[in-house]
Protein backbone atom coordinates (compact mmCIF):
# COMPACT_ATOMS: atom_id res chain seq x y z
CA UNK A 1 0.00 0.00 0.00
CA UNK A 2 1.71 3.09 -1.48
CA UNK A 3 2.61 5.02 -4.30
CA UNK A 4 5.61 6.85 -6.32
CA UNK A 5 6.43 10.04 -7.56
CA UNK A 6 4.15 10.81 -10.53
CA UNK A 7 3.69 7.24 -11.99
CA UNK A 8 2.62 4.79 -9.05
CA UNK A 9 -0.15 4.70 -6.00
CA UNK A 10 1.03 2.22 -4.79
CA UNK A 11 -38.79 -9.07 23.13
CA UNK A 12 -42.14 -8.37 25.81
CA UNK A 13 -41.20 -9.31 29.32
CA UNK A 14 -44.25 -9.99 31.57
CA UNK A 15 -43.66 -9.20 34.92
CA UNK A 16 -46.31 -9.91 38.33
CA UNK A 17 -46.98 -7.03 38.43
CA UNK A 18 -48.63 -6.83 35.16
CA UNK A 19 -50.13 -10.32 35.78
CA UNK A 20 -51.43 -8.79 38.82
CA UNK A 21 -52.95 -5.37 37.10
CA UNK A 22 -54.58 -7.57 34.52
CA UNK A 23 -56.38 -9.75 37.35
CA UNK A 24 -57.81 -6.55 38.76
CA UNK A 25 -60.12 -6.32 35.32
CA UNK A 26 -63.87 -7.56 36.41
CA UNK A 27 -66.02 -6.50 33.79
CA UNK A 28 -65.63 -2.45 33.10
CA UNK A 29 -63.96 -1.88 36.19
CA UNK A 30 -60.52 -1.09 35.94
CA UNK A 31 -57.99 -0.34 38.78
CA UNK A 32 -55.40 2.37 37.61
CA UNK A 33 -53.28 1.83 40.25
CA UNK A 34 -51.33 -0.72 39.73
CA UNK A 35 -50.56 0.25 36.32
CA UNK A 36 -49.69 3.35 37.40
CA UNK A 37 -46.40 1.77 39.87
CA UNK A 38 -45.97 -0.40 36.56
CA UNK A 39 -45.21 2.67 34.90
CA UNK A 40 -43.83 4.53 37.23
CA UNK A 41 -40.62 1.70 37.54
CA UNK A 42 -40.47 1.56 33.59
CA UNK A 43 -37.52 4.41 33.41
CA UNK A 44 -35.72 2.52 35.67
CA UNK A 45 -35.38 -0.57 33.68
CA UNK A 46 -34.56 1.38 30.68
CA UNK A 47 -32.02 3.08 32.16
CA UNK A 48 -30.39 -0.35 33.63
CA UNK A 49 -31.18 -1.47 29.98
CA UNK A 50 -28.94 1.40 28.45
CA UNK A 51 -25.91 0.85 30.72
CA UNK A 52 -26.18 -2.89 29.84
CA UNK A 53 -26.05 -2.07 26.28
CA UNK A 54 -23.21 0.88 27.34
CA UNK A 55 -21.30 -1.96 28.89
CA UNK A 56 -21.58 -4.67 25.94
CA UNK A 57 -20.73 -2.11 23.30
CA UNK A 58 -17.43 -1.28 25.51
CA UNK A 59 -16.60 -5.03 26.05
CA UNK A 60 -16.75 -5.47 22.03
CA UNK A 61 -14.95 -2.40 21.36
CA UNK A 62 -12.18 -3.30 23.46
CA UNK A 63 -11.53 -7.06 21.81
CA UNK A 64 -11.96 -5.24 18.51
CA UNK A 65 -8.61 -2.93 19.76
CA UNK A 66 -7.09 -6.27 20.72
CA UNK A 67 -7.80 -7.35 17.45
CA UNK A 68 -6.21 -4.93 15.55
CA UNK A 69 -3.30 -4.67 18.28
CA UNK A 70 -2.10 -8.47 17.34
CA UNK A 71 -2.08 -7.81 13.68
CA UNK A 72 -0.36 -4.92 14.08
CA UNK A 73 2.22 -6.95 16.11
CA UNK A 74 2.76 -9.45 13.21
CA UNK A 75 4.95 -6.72 11.44
CA UNK A 76 7.86 -8.36 13.30
CA UNK A 77 7.37 -11.12 10.69
CA UNK A 78 6.56 -9.29 7.62
CA UNK A 79 5.15 -12.65 5.97
CA UNK A 80 2.55 -13.04 8.45
CA UNK A 81 1.54 -9.68 8.63
CA UNK A 82 1.07 -9.49 4.78
CA UNK A 83 -1.16 -12.38 4.65
CA UNK A 84 -3.04 -11.62 7.24
CA UNK A 85 -3.59 -7.98 5.63
CA UNK A 86 -4.10 -9.20 2.59
CA UNK A 87 -7.53 -8.65 2.23
CA UNK A 88 -7.51 -5.37 3.22
CA UNK A 89 -4.83 -4.59 0.54
CA UNK A 90 -6.59 -5.43 -2.31
CA UNK A 91 -9.95 -3.32 -0.94
CA UNK A 92 -6.95 -0.28 -0.37
CA UNK A 93 -5.64 -0.93 -3.84
CA UNK A 94 -9.03 -1.04 -5.96
CA UNK A 95 -10.16 1.90 -4.02
CA UNK A 96 -7.15 3.46 -5.48
CA UNK A 97 -7.92 2.21 -8.93
CA UNK A 98 -11.44 2.99 -9.13
CA UNK A 99 -10.80 6.55 -7.58
CA UNK A 100 -8.19 7.06 -10.35
CA UNK A 101 -10.61 6.18 -13.05
CA UNK A 102 -13.25 8.61 -11.21
CA UNK A 103 -10.57 11.04 -11.50
CA UNK A 104 -9.14 11.15 -14.62
CA UNK A 105 -5.58 10.01 -13.88
CA UNK A 106 -5.19 6.91 -16.23
CA UNK A 107 -4.63 3.83 -13.86
CA UNK A 108 -2.55 1.67 -16.05
CA UNK A 109 -1.26 -1.36 -13.53
CA UNK A 110 -3.00 -3.05 -10.73
CA UNK A 111 -0.06 -5.00 -8.07
CA UNK A 112 -1.78 -6.60 -5.46
CA UNK A 113 1.06 -9.22 -4.55
CA UNK A 114 3.83 -8.11 -2.07
CA UNK A 115 7.30 -7.10 -3.53
CA UNK A 116 10.47 -6.72 -1.95
CA UNK A 117 11.94 -2.95 -2.68
CA UNK A 118 15.59 -2.66 -3.65
CA UNK A 119 15.92 -0.26 -0.85
CA UNK A 120 14.54 -2.68 1.64
CA UNK A 121 11.52 -2.97 3.33
CA UNK A 122 8.01 -4.03 1.18
CA UNK A 123 5.13 -3.04 -0.83
CA UNK A 124 2.23 -4.84 -0.13
CA UNK A 125 0.30 -3.80 -3.28
CA UNK A 126 0.98 -0.75 -5.81
CA UNK A 127 -1.58 1.41 -8.45
CA UNK A 128 0.36 2.78 -11.37
CA UNK A 129 -1.20 5.79 -13.11
CA UNK A 130 -0.40 7.33 -16.18
CA UNK A 131 -1.98 11.32 -15.24
CA UNK A 132 -1.76 11.97 -11.90
CA UNK A 133 -1.47 15.54 -10.95
CA UNK A 134 -1.96 17.59 -8.03
CA UNK A 135 -5.75 17.92 -8.32
CA UNK A 136 -6.81 14.28 -8.65
CA UNK A 137 -4.34 12.97 -6.46
CA UNK A 138 -6.63 13.89 -3.15
CA UNK A 139 -9.24 11.61 -4.30
CA UNK A 140 -7.13 8.92 -5.51
CA UNK A 141 -4.42 9.05 -2.41
CA UNK A 142 -7.04 9.45 0.22
CA UNK A 143 -9.35 7.50 -1.51
CA UNK A 144 -8.81 4.28 1.25
CA UNK A 145 -10.25 6.43 3.87
CA UNK A 146 -13.39 4.86 2.54
CA UNK A 147 -13.20 1.69 4.39
CA UNK A 148 -13.15 3.76 7.95
CA UNK A 149 -16.77 4.01 7.99
CA UNK A 150 -17.12 0.81 6.39
CA UNK A 151 -14.81 -0.50 8.78
CA UNK A 152 -17.07 1.23 11.61
CA UNK A 153 -20.41 -0.25 10.20
CA UNK A 154 -19.25 -3.59 10.30
CA UNK A 155 -18.11 -3.70 14.06
CA UNK A 156 -21.31 -2.21 15.19
CA UNK A 157 -22.87 -5.34 13.18
CA UNK A 158 -20.79 -7.86 15.36
CA UNK A 159 -22.30 -6.15 18.77
CA UNK A 160 -25.59 -8.08 17.26
CA UNK A 161 -24.36 -11.52 18.24
CA UNK A 162 -23.03 -12.61 21.40
CA UNK A 163 -19.48 -11.61 22.38
CA UNK A 164 -17.94 -15.11 21.85
CA UNK A 165 -19.89 -16.38 19.16
CA UNK A 166 -18.31 -16.87 16.17
CA UNK A 167 -20.44 -14.47 14.02
CA UNK A 168 -19.36 -12.00 16.36
CA UNK A 169 -15.51 -12.71 15.58
CA UNK A 170 -15.88 -13.26 11.92
CA UNK A 171 -17.69 -9.62 11.88
CA UNK A 172 -15.20 -8.48 13.93
CA UNK A 173 -11.93 -9.75 11.80
CA UNK A 174 -13.86 -8.03 8.47
CA UNK A 175 -13.68 -4.52 10.75
CA UNK A 176 -10.10 -4.75 11.61
CA UNK A 177 -8.89 -5.36 7.67
CA UNK A 178 -11.25 -2.19 7.09
CA UNK A 179 -9.52 -0.37 9.50
CA UNK A 180 -6.26 -1.20 9.04
CA UNK A 181 -6.25 -1.10 5.55
CA UNK A 182 -7.88 2.15 5.23
CA UNK A 183 -5.47 4.21 6.66
CA UNK A 184 -3.72 5.75 3.48
CA UNK A 185 0.06 4.99 3.25
CA UNK A 186 2.97 7.87 4.12
CA UNK A 187 3.27 7.82 0.19
CA UNK A 188 -0.32 8.24 -0.26
CA UNK A 189 -0.40 11.00 1.80
CA UNK A 190 2.80 12.80 0.50
CA UNK A 191 0.68 13.05 -3.25
CA UNK A 192 -2.55 13.96 -1.26
CA UNK A 193 -0.92 16.81 0.72
CA UNK A 194 0.16 19.21 -2.28
CA UNK A 195 -3.51 19.00 -3.42
CA UNK A 196 -4.88 19.55 0.17
CA UNK A 197 -2.46 22.53 0.65
CA UNK A 198 -3.51 24.57 -2.87
CA UNK A 199 -7.37 23.91 -2.21
CA UNK A 200 -6.59 24.91 1.77
CA UNK A 201 -5.63 27.80 0.23
CA UNK A 202 -7.71 28.90 -2.37
CA UNK A 203 -10.57 28.05 0.05
CA UNK A 204 -8.84 30.78 2.51
CA UNK A 205 -8.28 33.44 -0.72
CA UNK A 206 -11.82 32.92 -1.53
CA UNK A 207 -13.34 32.96 2.00
CA UNK A 208 -11.37 36.42 2.56
CA UNK A 209 -11.90 37.23 -1.25
CA UNK A 210 -16.06 37.09 0.02
CA UNK A 211 -15.60 38.99 3.06
CA UNK A 212 -13.87 42.45 1.40
CA UNK A 213 -16.70 42.21 -1.47
CA UNK A 214 -19.40 42.30 1.59
CA UNK A 215 -17.60 45.12 3.35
Amino acid sequence: MRTDDDAVLDAVIESPSIRRAAQDHVGCAYNHDRPARVQEASPLMLTMFAHTDHLTLATHALLLLLAIAALLALRRWPWAFMLSIWPGTVAHELLHYVAGLLAGARPVALNLLPRRKLEGGWVLGSVAFARLRWWNAVPVGLAPLALMPAGGWVFMQSTAWPLLSVESAGWKLLAVQCLVAGWPSPRDWAHAIVGLMVLAALAVGGYLLWLKLLA
